[in-house]
């Protein structure tokens, strides 16, 4: 049985240093990704003007957040930290993890501009 005290560091390691987007651009580079990226070209070429470069890096954005929301909650019921009640404290979790994550995903793409 894992110790639970283990695992609730592992978590906040991975929820205040942005790692999922490590996972994330990790999951991007697999050739099943890449392959669902080019059937969804026409919509995000034609349609949103994006190239694939961009297209990856908000998608990259976008899955990170969402991974680190979900840690969020995991680590806050694990913890018994009550979690926001309100829009406002909901809105200061996202935008923390956000910015996080945002900044994070800057450093590992600029890895793709060099």
């Amino acid at each position: 049985m894992i110790e639970l005290g283990l695992f609730r560091t592992v978590l906040e390691v991975l929820i205040k240093n942005g790692l999922p987007i490590v996972a994330i651009y990790w999951l991007l580079e697999r050739p099943a990704f890449e392959k669902d990226l080019e059937a969804w070209k026409g919509f995000y070429e034609g349609k949103l003007g994006l190239n694939k470069s961009k297209m990856k890096r908000i998608c990259a954005m976008v899955l990170s957040v969402v991974l680190s929301m979900g840690l969020y909650i995991l680590y806050a019921k694990m913890v018994g930290v009550p979690l926001p009640t309100t829009f406002e404290g909901w809105g200061d979790v996202i935008l923390t993890l956000g910015a996080i994550n945002y900044g994070g995903t800057q450093l590992v793409h600029a890895k793709d501009l060099r």
